[in-house]
């Protein structure tokens, strides 16, 4: 199973969502160039349209000692900037 990916909005962390949901929420314009995303248990926040170019391109990143370390990280085509968002607060689900 891949890793789920989460979403930073306005300091408020959503998810998990497989990959295909971001990718669809994306082109339904619910996400916007001010969401952050990340995979799984990464601390390492993504803006959203450097993850969707690497999603669209993805390929396991190779460990040192060739393995893919477990993750299902995705490798993009060119050099991208990460930025560390500020941690999200968890979204309260229900009253």
């Amino acid at each position: 199973m891949s890793e789920l990916i989460y979403i930073s909005r306005n300091f408020t962390e959503l998810g998990g969502f497989k990959s295909d949901e971001i990718i669809d929420f994306h082109k339904r314009s619910i996400l916007t160039e001010k969401d952050f995303v990340r995979v799984g248990g990464e601390e390492t926040w993504l803006p959203l349209h450097d993850w969707i170019s690497g999603a669209r391109d993805a390929s396991p990143i190779k460990t040192a000692a060739g393995g893919t370390n477990g993750h299902t990280t995705t490798a993009q085509s060119a050099p991208t900037t990460t930025v560390k968002a500020p941690k999200a607060k968890k979204a309260k689900r229900g009253s």
